[in-house]
């Protein structure tokens, strides 16, 4: 057993040197382009948790809203959400993206005080992006003022690529 230990040991200890100066590297490199964030869109802090949200829909039905997360650079896939639009009709992304972010921080509000959960609903993000220009940007900033919660958010501008092209920022 003594054996076995001793070459799970060493076998970390070689993981380590030959990749743990690459992870730190990665590592460092995320939180520079964090910095760099907080610098563009002058922000007090920096964003170690992003939302990024967009509607899609088919053909102006079955409108569906998406929340991606980023923690510290890195997706977290366990707090994605995906929000069915159920009160607007049509082809609205503005009221698609109002409905969704209503409900995202209503159910933020509504948390048991007791509450232990990480993640998900129960953590504010640091910046909100928000698929769209000026439009989305001061619809989702409406949402935000009429629940008394106050996070940054920028736009993400597409080309016609739908490449995004240009943060937007107020």
């Amino acid at each position: 057993k003594k054996k076995v230990l001793d070459m799970a040991v060493k076998n970390a200890w070689d993981y380590i040197e030959k990749y743990g100066e690459d992870a730190l590297l990665q590592s460092k490199q995320r939180l520079e382009t964090l910095a760099k964030l907080q610098s563009l869109l002058s922000l007090g802090i920096m964003p170690l948790r992003l939302e990024a949200y967009d509607i899609s829909n088919l053909m102006g039905v079955y409108a569906v809203g998406s929340m991606v997360v980023y923690e510290e650079g890195l997706p977290k896939k366990s707090d994605y959400r995906r929000f069915k639009v159920r009160t607007i009709e049509g082809p609205n992304d503005v009221g698609s993206m109002q409905e969704i972010l209503y409900r995202r921080f209503r159910r933020y509000q509504e948390k048991p005080q007791d509450i232990q959960k990480e993640g998900g609903f129960f953590k504010m993000p640091d910046l909100l992006l928000i698929d769209g220009g000026k439009g989305q940007v001061n619809a989702v900033e409406a949402v935000l003022m009429a629940l008394n919660i106050q996070v940054p958010v920028a736009g993400m501008v597409k080309n016609q690529y739908h490449r995004t092209e240009a943060l937007y920022y107020q």
